[in-house]
Order: structure tokens, then sequence, then C-alpha cells
């Protein structure tokens, strides 16, 4: 999440708070992540088949993800938080990190999120 509500950002809950507040948020946080997983998905050489599609929203950017898929995964996350249904123009960077003589990549994307329906 962007941003954590201030009713999640404590450590420990009492059985009825957890029961009636936070329980509902976690609930509609795995919606969110559901429905992230079924997202249209639409690379940035895909352009020929979303060239109908409106561009009028600003992208959103993910920077130093640890994994290819979870920096997908965050950038539909944040097109279903603001009522999209599709992200285009998707790409996705990554960056070699060096620590001696371990290494590893970091991740990084951009989308722009809109509202698609099939028959387009």
């Amino acid at each position: 999440m962007t941003k954590v509500p201030e009713l999640l950002s404590h450590g420990a809950y009492c059985t009825p708070c957890f029961d009636f507040k936070v329980m509902p948020e976690v609930d509609a946080y795995d919606a969110d992540v559901k429905a992230a997983r079924n997202i249209a998905v639409f690379f940035k050489d895909q352009s020929k088949e979303t060239r109908l599609l409106k561009r009028t929203e600003k992208p959103f950017k993910i920077v130093d993800c640890e994994d290819r898929d979870e920096t997908l995964l965050r950038l539909a996350y944040f097109a279903v938080q603001a009522k999209f249904n599709a992200i285009i123009d998707v790409e996705i960077t990554s960056k070699k990190v060096r620590n001696g003589a371990y290494q590893t990549h970091l991740w990084s994307g951009t989308a722009i999120p809109t509202n698609y329906t099939p028959r387009r």
C-alpha cells in the first residue's frame, strides 16, 4: 500500500478491535490483490493493440523491487486501487547491484492505468 492507514499501523490489537476494525481492511486488501492478479496488462511493445485506449492518467512508477513479478503486481495493485481495470505501456527494467561477490537485480517499472473493454 502506498499509504498505510493509522488503524493498521499498530503492532498489537485486542480481539474485538481486530475482528471489527482490522479484519475488514485485510479482507478488502486481499480482494484488491486478487483483482490485481486478474487485471489486463499490455506491455510497451504491444502499442498496436492499445492504440485506441486513452492515456490521460499519470503513469504509476515502482522503484527498487526485488522481483519482476512483484513489480508487475504492484503496478496492477495501484491501478485496482484507483478503480482501473488495465495497465498499458508497461515497461519493466532491471539494474544489477553488486555487494562484493554477491550480485542481485533491482527491478523498476512504469505503467499507465486505463479502463479496458474487451470489445476494443
